[in-house]
């Protein structure tokens, strides 16, 4: 059964294991917890926006993966994702701009994921596991129940 917060956010997340299986991205996800006390849209804008630039750089590298985990944790909600890279990121791109040709109509994916963690009173941290894998670590202190 599907928790109701997480109807739109489950869409999302079956949306994109869909696509990593059409472009030959192994991607798991793992739930675990109750994943409520973030709104529904916000949840949503923030997983589509994570697992676009995952599947976007993952397509560049090497053995393409993405592991996606959702869970909570005293009261905030923790998404982990990591994906394999073509290069390091950090060093390459530690601002995370937008690395499109079109600057103007790119790189809103960043701010919206800055803007909902912001509004949450959350952190994002990435880490570069060696050079060809990045994690992404966003904790949401939960607001609404």
């Amino acid at each position: 059964e599907i928790m109701p917060s997480l109807v739109g956010s489950e869409m999302c997340i079956r949306d994109r294991i869909n696509q990593c299986c059409d472009c030959g991205i192994d991607m798991g996800c793992y739930v675990l917890g109750d994943i409520t006390g973030i709104d529904d849209m916000d949840l949503y804008i923030l997983l589509e926006n994570l697992c676009d630039n995952a599947i976007e750089a993952a397509a560049q590298s090497n053995n393409p993966t993405i592991k996606l985990q959702i869970s909570e944790d005293n009261g905030n909600l923790c998404i982990y994702i990591g994906n394999t890279t073509s290069g390091n990121v950090l060093k390459n791109n530690p601002d995370m701009n937008t690395t499109k040709k079109d600057k103007s109509m790119h790189g809103f994916g960043i701010m919206n994921i800055r803007d909902i963690i912001d509004k949450y009173n959350g952190t994002i941290n990435y880490e570069q596991h060696g050079d060809n894998y990045l994690m992404c670590r966003c904790r949401l202190k939960k607001i609404c129940q």
